[in-house]
């Protein structure tokens, strides 16, 4: 990794549900365990976001986000080409669940967020975040996007 990419370690999982059958695929991002994730969680600038929300996206909330997260996120989707790779499973009839737990979870919501805004003139229903905070998770607990 170029020293200038400071992201969290995430991988992207491509497969067939285990018991639907259904291709979906998963970026799971790591929660805090290196320096570089330190450094991330407490460069805690906040900076101006424009959230998309409604069914297609018609009402703009605006508020803020943790700046160095943020820009973590923007790296995975752009210098790693996540954002493409997602968009393309998406047209090709992918599920997509963006996975996290820690640092990952809010890198996973700020990139759902991201990919969402993109998806709305798309009208694609099938992407999701699912953040882990707690010792026990299940993904019926989980919001649905949307």
């Amino acid at each position: 990794m170029h020293y200038d990419v400071k992201c969290p370690a995430f991988a992207l999982v491509v497969r067939l549900h285990p018991v639907t059958k259904q291709p979906e695929a998963i970026l799971a991002i790591r929660g805090t365990q290196s320096a570089v994730d330190w450094s991330i969680n407490v460069d805690d600038k906040m900076r101006p976001y424009t959230y998309r929300s409604g069914q297609y996206g018609e009402k703009e909330v605006q508020g803020s986000v943790h700046h160095a997260m943020m820009e973590g996120a923007l790296k995975i989707l752009d210098v790693f080409a996540m954002r493409e790779c997602i968009h393309q499973l998406v047209k090709n009839g992918f599920d997509v669940k963006i996975v996290g737990h820690s640092l990952g979870a809010a890198t996973a919501c700020l990139i759902a967020a991201e990919l969402r805004s993109g998806f709305y003139e798309h009208k694609h229903d099938d992407l999701r975040a699912v953040s882990a905070v707690g010792a026990k998770y299940q993904e019926e607990d989980a919001p649905t996007g949307g």
